[in-house]
């Protein structure tokens, strides 16, 4: 055990050490936490003042908006961003960079033209109705959202990590402030949140652009001739057969239950839920998806030059996200409706509720997800198609059983959640013993480690609140 302890401190000292050195993981991992972290702490400071100017059925037309608009963007770059790594010659990057650009611009022109009928979709699927005329910003917030992927992956393949997290922590800030100030002046009017993530991601990515000339960007934009963007695009052709699949249903997963809750026409629900999860995710966005480029660059390296070093890299960061999570998602898991209910405001405890049934899938999603960049370095992204696949229809059936067979809201989600972290606890698994690292062991740690900090959790809360867990149990 004291062995253990030490290795661990030595690694730890080791990583502190690598900080100074230009180009190192520890320091590149370093860069984009600490732009995630100014995110993540505007995040807390300001959203119980967001919450208290916007109720959940905005919150619940903001989230559908944003996850019509993010699996778009996805469809709509056809994954080739995560290509952008591979590329030695940097004018064979430039033409993917470029064959990208005009496939997202493609399918925003389209879109442009199939919003005027958004009423006879949305008598096919009432639900969607509560988006009324704001459908119409659609096609604009998905060809941003789609620059934003594609210059970020433009950034980690340039290892230009600090552009990229300073745009993501700029966004963070300015949009909630944004949110803010509108939500006074307005009185809390429903589009706007929707506003926000327009205007501010626009005007951000103009100022996006201008470190990007360092490296030859604007270069990429002119449209010289598409022929060899396009030839560069067959030549990757293997990320929209597989890596799209695969990466739209993963997207699709977490976003499932907005989809089903607005079919039912619950808007305060998705509220809730939207809410819930863009908590829970902090941690992901903090930790988990601010490494995941790294460690992709990192992996890609170490294949090339010493591939018996992978599973020390994976178990490594593996270890360190399992440290990371434990404290947040255990506190959420018991005390969820009390923090809810006493930071955001009496009207949200219910997402508290949403929070402690989805923070041990949270948790597991942690520790498996950012790994999965690794599958794309081997060459395996199709492995992963079979497992999303499986995993949306499993979240699917167990929406519906919860929301049209047991008939409440709190039972499908808990469903959900206990249906996505199994699915993931398996992936993680694969990834690790793919990998060469011992996926048992490193499993058998994480799990009575969530258990331990959740135990203590609630003693704490039995003696502060004479309850063990939070009163939906």
């Amino acid at each position: 055990m004291r062995r253990a302890v030490r290795t661990q401190v030595d690694a730890w000292l080791q990583d502190l050490r690598m900080i100074r050195s230009r180009g190192s993981f520890a320091r590149n991992a370093t860069v984009t936490l600490s732009g995630a972290l100014i995110g993540t702490l505007s995040q807390i400071l300001l959203t119980p003042l967001v919450t208290r100017l916007y109720g959940p059925e905005a919150y619940g037309v903001y989230g559908l908006f944003l996850a019509i608009t993010t699996n778009v963007a996805v469809l709509a770059t056809g994954s080739y961003p995560l290509a952008f790594i591979l590329p030695a010659r940097e004018d064979h990057f430039r033409e993917l960079f470029r064959g990208t650009l005009l496939l997202l611009l493609l399918v925003v022109s389209i879109c442009m033209l199939l919003v005027p009928f958004r009423e006879s979709f949305y008598a096919l699927v009432p639900g969607w109705g509560i988006l009324g005329s704001w459908a119409l910003l659609l096609p604009l917030a998905i060809l941003l959202q789609g620059l934003s992927l594609i210059f970020g992956q433009a950034c980690g393949r340039h290892k230009a990590f600090a552009v990229n997290s300073g745009f993501n922590a700029g966004f963070n800030v300015v949009v909630r402030l944004f949110n803010v100030v509108f939500g006074w002046l307005s009185n809390g009017a429903i589009h706007g949140l929707i506003l926000g993530e327009v205007i501010v991601r626009g005007a951000l990515l103009g100022v996006f652009m201008k470190p990007l000339r360092n490296f030859g960007i604007q270069r990429s934009i002119h449209l010289r001739n598409p022929l060899r963007a396009l030839a560069m695009l067959r030549r990757y052709r293997r990320y929209p057969r597989y890596v799209l699949p695969t990466r739209s249903l993963g997207l699709l997963f977490g976003q499932l239950p907005l989809f089903f809750l607005a079919g039912a026409s619950n808007p305060a629900a998705m509220g809730q839920f939207a809410l819930a999860t863009a908590l829970l995710m902090i941690p992901l966005r903090l930790f988990g998806y601010s490494l995941s480029t790294v460690f992709m660059q990192k992996a890609t390296e170490t294949l090339r030059l010493d591939h018996a070093k992978l599973p020390s890299i994976t178990s490594r960061l593996f270890d360190r996200l399992m440290i990371l999570g434990v404290l947040p998602f255990a506190t959420l898991v018991v005390f969820g409706d009390i923090l809810f209910g006493f930071v955001l405001g009496p009207e949200w405890s219910q997402a508290g509720v949403f929070s402690s049934m989805l923070g041990p899938y949270f948790y597991v999603r942690l520790m498996a997800e950012p790994m999965v960049s690794l599958f794309a370095v081997l060459g395996r992204e199709r492995r992963l198609f079979g497992f999303q696949l499986v995993n949306a229809l499993l979240g699917s059936l167990a929406l519906y059983t919860g929301l049209y067979v047991l008939e409440d809201v709190g039972q499908a989600v808990f469903l959900f959640g206990l249906i996505g972290g199994t699915m993931y606890a398996y992936l993680g698994a694969r990834i690790l013993h793919r990998s060469g690292a011992a996926w048992a062991r490193q499993y058998v740690k994480a799990t009575l480690l969530f258990t331990l900090a959740c135990i203590m959790a609630m003693l704490v809360r039995n003696v502060l609140f004479d309850s063990y867990l939070i009163s939906y149990w």
